[in-house]
């Protein structure tokens, strides 16, 4: 019976664990990198956009907000973590879940209302030459992840090739 209750736990806190971690259970970090992504991309590129003085300040402002409160997500991300919730005396993992859900909408909001105050800054011509910036330095990293991909599959192979000839 020990054994079986102790199996038991052990699949429990494997399960929640899982559960909670970002990268397996919920997917939905591809979408912050690719906001965080445009911000760099803005910041990087501010100065082939030809903006006035009075726009250079607003997003100045903008640029600080994401920075300010992006560095405070990174100091809160210990306080979400479920495993130090869990060996705390009072969890509730239902709670627990619920409050990530509701600090995730408004991380969400957060950044898409910066997105937004972005756009309404930038004039119709600055957007279009953003959203160029931007496709042309997407096509130059898949373009190197394509070669990174081409380049591990060589190496492969050519490893795969010498075990047998070693073997031999």
């Amino acid at each position: 019976m020990k054994r079986v209750l102790a199996i038991f736990t052990i699949f429990a806190i494997f399960s929640l664990t899982t559960f909670s971690m970002p990268g397996m259970a919920h997917r939905g970090h591809e979408g912050f990198m690719k906001t965080m992504m445009f911000f760099k991309m803005v910041k990087e590129n501010r100065e082939k956009l030809n903006l006035t003085p009075d726009q250079n300040s607003k997003l100045d402002r903008i640029l600080r907000d994401v920075e300010n409160y992006t560095a405070s997500l990174k100091e809160e991300k210990g306080k979400m973590n479920f495993l130090d919730n869990f060996v705390q005396d009072s969890f509730d993992p239902f709670k627990f879940e619920e409050e990530k859900k509701k600090k995730k909408e408004e991380i969400r909001n957060f950044y898409l209302s910066k997105i937004k105050a972005i756009h309404n800054l930038l004039t119709k011509k600055q957007r279009e030459k953003l959203v160029s910036i931007i496709k042309e330095k997407v096509k130059k990293i898949r373009k190197r992840r394509i070669m990174k991909m081409k380049n591990l599959r060589r190496k492969r192979r050519w490893s795969s090739k010498n075990r047998r000839e070693m073997k031999r």
